[in-house]
């Protein structure tokens, strides 16, 4: 679903994209033209999302996205997250996962 199946960010860094690439189980980009999407990042066995937002279509023929890194998204070291694509066609929704967040500390 990415270009990178575990991204390292910075606590407290915020601004910035996050960049995605989705991919069905053959390995085919997927073509999001007409799709809206949702991310929701959250932490494995969490009952409710970190972050429920929408990603914003950057080359649709080619599978690409982004999320923009919010205030307050990743406040925690050590924390790790799932991140869960929700493409939605219109008269399909489809479900890419696969990518984990780390959130590192900053340099002392």
């Amino acid at each position: 679903m990415s270009y990178e199946e575990s991204i390292n960010v910075v606590k407290g860094d915020y601004g910035y994209d996050l960049e995605f690439k989705v991919y069905d189980a053959e390995d085919n980009v997927v073509d999001l033209t007409g799709a809206t999407i949702a991310i929701k990042i959250y932490e494995p066995g969490a009952s409710s999302s970190k972050i429920s937002s929408t990603a914003q279509v950057t080359s649709a023929t080619q599978g690409e996205c982004k999320y923009t890194v919010q205030e307050g998204d990743f406040d925690e070291a050590g924390k790790v997250y799932h991140v869960e694509l929700e493409l939605n066609y219109g008269n399909k929704v489809i479900t890419a996962k696969g990518v984990t967040i780390t959130v590192v500390s900053e340099a002392p």
